[in-house]
């Protein structure tokens, strides 16, 4: 009934397609200009984008169908790039930087990269400052906040030492912000967000570590935090957009068989997706009915139509409620261990490949290490040197295990610990994911393409960190099933409730 009923529409609107264009293939994509990253404003009748020329990135306005002679430039020295505009159209937000001054600008505190807003007739104004690469901006639909990606949480880090950008907002006159969303790993990436039309729903793009790709997540905006992934495991995504109905989005994305960057449209209730065409960095019009994107060098547009989407077939309905695990059941407890410590092997950690198995530990951290990595505890299995571990990489809690192809993955706090601080860290690993949890027991996911590994019987257990110690550990647990202490994981069906 649903594919029948899928299929007249597809025709009826290719139909339509062949009319107003006049052609017998459907509507061909038309080159609107050399440029990248276009985006519609909020009237449709212009463009803002970017252009590489003579070694520096501009942002240029066009009005739709002008002429190379219309393209109004807003930089005349530096690098412009990510515009966005306001939901009024009076307004571009971007980021701008000049690399010539940025080495003698970072002596002052400055990197040079910073957002900047641009009205027509007027000087561009910076809102943020620091030395910090503030970058990606999108307004929220009633204009009241901008959204971005930003290196701020690198805490006393130097600039260019990783790749770690938080998502933040900010009102736009650069007052009041706020943290949204963090991974807290030195190669952990969040940017490119996108508020629903309804402000309820951000998504944005993810990246978990430098051996991970770019995804999209999906969260309820009251509550970033609980968050979860709206793509296919195998499927690396970024710069997601709304339709106008909320119910889809578009974004870059590429699965195996792909020639390269493809347009695709999602559905981030279902995880379903469809490819439209080759191409990167789409928009889609105002009133639904068109898309530019981009192929590296020249801006298309294209119409759009119902044949574009994941039909009702293809996983139309809410995903399903969260997964249920069993009780927690402690195999092995242990007070303030001396360290290191070499755990007996008595055969009460068979945790099997099918079993959710959980690494708990309370520590007092200390914050001046004398290594970078300060192991809190270790399995060693026949497959692999390491199974899991728990650990602190320069301050940041993470936990770590095998995944089924045998390459390490690992899921991060969303902070550095403080000095002193006593803090209950949960490691989790079920069957096809990682769970990280702190104080608060909400856990950070990443999800393993190839499943975890089947460790049913470790060789080796330590407690503690090898080399030296450089955390007071108080306790230790490790178990199966889900810990008490850790709320379950948020489904994509809970953000769309």
């Amino acid at each position: 009934m649903h594919i029948a009923l899928a299929a007249i529409l597809c025709m009826a609107a290719s139909a339509s397609c062949k009319a107003s264009c006049g052609c017998d293939d459907g509507c061909r994509p038309r080159r609107l200009c050399e440029g990248t990253a276009g985006t519609y404003s909020p009237d449709g009748r212009r463009i803002a984008f970017t252009r590489a020329v003579q070694g520096k990135s501009r942002i240029g306005v066009m009005e739709i169908g002008g002429c190379e002679k219309s393209v109004e430039w807003i930089e005349k020295e530096g690098n412009a790039a990510h515009p966005a505009w306001s939901p009024d159209g009076q307004t571009l937000a971007y980021t701008y930087g000049n690399e010539t001054n940025t080495a003698w600008a970072a002596r002052n505190g400055q990197t040079g990269y910073h957002l900047r807003l641009w009205r027509k007739g007027e000087t561009p104004r910076e809102i943020t400052s620091g030395r910090y690469r503030d970058y990606a901006p999108s307004f929220s639909p009633d204009g009241s906040r901008i959204y971005f990606a930003t290196t701020r949480d690198l805490g006393d880090r130097p600039v260019g030492y990783a790749t770690l950008s938080a998502l933040w907002s900010m009102r736009p006159d650069g007052s009041d912000m706020r943290l949204e969303f963090c991974k807290g790993s030195l190669n952990s990436g969040s940017g490119q967000s996108a508020l629903s039309r309804d402000g309820r729903i951000l998504v944005w793009a993810q990246v978990d570590d430098f051996q991970s790709f770019w995804y999209i997540r999906c969260a309820r905006a009251d509550t970033p935090k609980l968050s979860g992934s709206a793509t296919p495991p195998r499927m690396a995504a970024y710069s997601p957009r709304w339709t106008k109905d909320g119910r889809f989005l578009v974004c870059t994305g590429f699965l195996a068989g792909d020639p390269g960057w493809c347009v695709y449209s999602l559905n981030p209730r279902s995880g379903a997706v469809k490819r439209i065409c080759e191409g990167r960095n789409p928009d889609i019009s105002p009133d639904g009915t068109r898309m530019i994107y981009d192929d590296g060098a020249h801006l298309y547009e294209r119409s759009l139509s119902a044949c574009d989407f994941p039909s009702a077939a293809a996983g139309d309905a809410t995903a399903g409620p969260s997964q249920a695990f069993p009780p927690e059941k402690v195999l092995f407890s242990v007070e303030k261990p001396k360290y290191p410590a070499n755990v007996p092997l008595d055969g009460r950690f068979a945790f099997g490949s099918d079993k959710t198995f959980f690494v708990r530990a309370r520590i007092r951290a200390r914050e001046k290490q004398p290594a970078r990595f300060a192991e809190i505890a270790m399995g060693r299995y026949s497959e692999h040197s390491v199974g899991f571990e728990l650990l602190l990489d320069s301050g940041v809690p993470e936990f770590g295990v095998r995944s089924g192809d045998g390459t390490y993955a690992k899921c991060t706090f969303d902070r550095r610990v403080k000095e002193g601080e006593e803090i209950t860290l949960t490691g989790i690993r079920t069957a096809d994911s990682l769970y990280f949890s702190g104080p608060d027991g909400i856990p950070a996911s990443r999800r393993l393409a190839g499943g975890t590994l089947a460790i049913d019987h470790p060789k080796h257990l330590t407690i503690g960190e090898p080399f030296a110690g450089t955390d007071d550990i108080l306790s230790l647990e490790i178990g199966t099933g889900w810990p008490k202490n850790v709320k379950h994981p948020f489904s994509i069906a809970e953000v769309f409730e």
